[in-house]
């Protein structure tokens, strides 16, 4: 097979890696446990337990804490604006010391209104690291003084309205480095401390994450410290490929916000490969497709969608998370059995027409434009029975790849009633399609008729039963990292572009680990429209 360079240069260094790749999660979540348990004993031994603020107990879903510079520079189309803002800290500090207002006091002119809204995406994005809110707060249940300190630029109350907002309640003793016009660096705060608490070095402990001025500068002062990684190293440890990844992709956005969200997903509780694997890959899958067709229902004004059952069942839940366009959506039973019957209308295929129209009748279809979402498709036998069957409506097909004579692949592309007008042509595509199908069919099996108004499923065989068990975990980490993105992001644009999509599910399709070799073992899959011939998926992994 003739691999992309970006797939070669993976190649090359996972090999270096990929031992260490095997059930890293559950070894991970074992070291967690002794790790915590480490910091607990350590604690018990203090009278004062000093917290870093960013990184340590605040976290942001970026791989770079600058990243979001980037991100708002994207979302405001401020072209420019990230070089500014970083040219206009480096003046403030020059001054001596850098603070929030002093950075766009330096920051040129046409970027001062950005003031506000990078104040907000921050605001916003933030959130508790559960690994150290755990340990603030045996901290805190120990009656241990608290005390947080921070070099940041931001002044006292604004990181005071950040921590609350994150559970952080007991912030009376906090240093700002900034407010004394001394970098965290140096002694001089940690003078002030101690003389303000009347306390000596050998009665703290310092918590944080940055090796040069949370653990080796506190050490030479005579204060212990305790150093607990960023959640990104983190994930970068015990998945290779995720670093891998980002060192070929490190200046898009999107993977940044991924990247970023898996980390901070890398401490919470364990469930199960399939959950895991839902989140990890499934998740982003479907939330940049479901993002993208928001956009395009806004750009298209159509307020009735139908996900087209298998495929749309957790693209519709997805969708429900992220619509901001106010259409109406459905989850829409729509066979090819059926289609076909439109399509190819005859005498024969009268009375399954006569048996799914009682089914029809539920929906209000009543819109001129109404829009088809589907995964794949080739003869797009849904969107062709349906422009037969409601013949006065502007019908609107979207899908995440539709393989057409004259492009190779077509990604988060749309088709009128017409089938001719494609965009987002490329020559790109994922090493195994099925894949597509495994993450977003529903967990039901497939339709064998309708009768009295409702569906009638075909008796589940071995392999679809084994499907279905899966997907329920499955669909649960797709949504699960909906759910994340929108609690840090709300539904503004993460820029998940296909591209980076594809070669992140690529770095999975072709780089396996022996855990997802043995999972994905027994599960088999059908492309034909009666469901009579099963394959195993990924054959080329054995």
């Amino acid at each position: 097979m003739n691999l992309k360079l970006f797939e070669i240069l993976i190649l090359l260094q996972i090999s270096l890696a990929f031992s260490k790749i095997s059930s890293i999660k559950t070894t991970y979540y074992k070291s967690i446990d002794i790790f915590t348990d480490d910091i607990k004993t350590e604690i018990n031994e203090y009278n004062v337990i000093s917290f870093d603020i960013f990184d340590t107990l605040l976290i942001r879903p970026y791989v770079k804490n600058t990243d979001i510079f980037e991100h708002l520079e994207k979302l405001n189309n401020a072209t420019g604006f990230v070089k500014a803002r970083m040219k206009a800290d480096k003046e403030c500090r020059s001054k001596g010391v850098s603070t929030f207002d002093g950075i766009y006091e330096f920051i040129d002119q046409k970027y001062k209104w950005l003031k506000e809204k990078e104040l907000l995406l921050e605001y916003n994005s933030i959130k508790a690291r559960s690994l150290v809110k755990g340990i603030y707060e045996y901290a805190i249940n120990q009656n241990k003084t608290v005390i947080m300190i921070s070099d940041m630029y931001y002044s006292k109350e604004i990181l005071i309205d950040m921590l609350k907002k994150c559970g952080y309640t007991n912030v009376d003793k906090l240093y700002i480095s900034s407010e004394h016009s001394k970098n965290k660096l140096l002694k001089s705060v940690y003078k002030i401390i101690m003389k303000n608490l009347g306390i000596y070095s050998k009665d703290i402990l310092h918590i944080g994450n940055y090796l040069e001025s949370d653990i080796k500068k506190t050490r030479k002062l005579g204060i212990n410290s305790f150093y607990i990684p960023k959640v990104i190293d983190i994930l970068f440890d015990i998945d290779p490929r995720t670093k891998i990844f980002y060192n070929n992709y490190n200046n898009d956005i999107g993977v940044s916000i991924l990247l970023g969200l898996l980390a901070s997903h890398t401490e919470q509780s364990y469930k199960n490969y399939w959950h895991e694997f839902g989140y990890k890959y499934a998740g982003p899958i479907i939330f940049g497709y479901m993002q993208w067709l928001n956009e395009q229902l806004l750009r298209d004004e159509i307020k009735k969608v139908l996900f087209i059952a298998r495929d749309g069942y957790t693209l519709e839940k997805v969708f429900n998370l992220i619509n901001t366009s106010e259409s109406k959506v459905y989850y829409f039973y729509f066979p090819r059995r059926i289609a076909y019957k439109f399509i190819f209308k005859n005498q024969d295929n009268e009375k399954k027409i006569k048996d799914y129209l009682p089914y029809l009748d539920k929906f209000d279809l009543s819109d001129k434009k109404i829009a088809l979402v589907d995964s794949v498709s080739t003869f797009f036998s849904s969107q062709k029975g349906l422009v037969k069957m409601l013949s006065e409506k502007y019908i609107k097909g979207y899908y995440w790849y539709t393989p057409k004579s004259e492009y190779k692949n077509l990604i988060f592309d749309s088709y009128q009633k017409n089938y001719t007008n494609g965009i987002g042509k490329g020559s790109f595509g994922l090493s195994d399609g099925d894949i597509l199908e495994l993450i977003m069919t529903a967990p039901t099996p497939p339709i064998k008729k309708f009768l009295n108004g409702e569906p009638v499923f075909e008796d589940e065989n071995e392999f679809e039963d084994i499907r279905i068990k899966l997907y329920f975990d499955l669909s649960s980490g797709a949504v699960e990292f909906a759910k994340d993105y929108i609690n840090h992001f709300g539904k503004i644009s993460g820029y998940f572009s296909c591209r980076m999509l594809i070669d992140w599910m690529n770095t999975f399709l072709n780089f396996p680990t022996e855990t997802d070799k043995s999972k994905f073992f027994n599960i088999e899959h059908t492309r034909n429209s009666h469901h009579d011939h099963y394959f195993k998926l990924f054959y080329k992994w054995y």
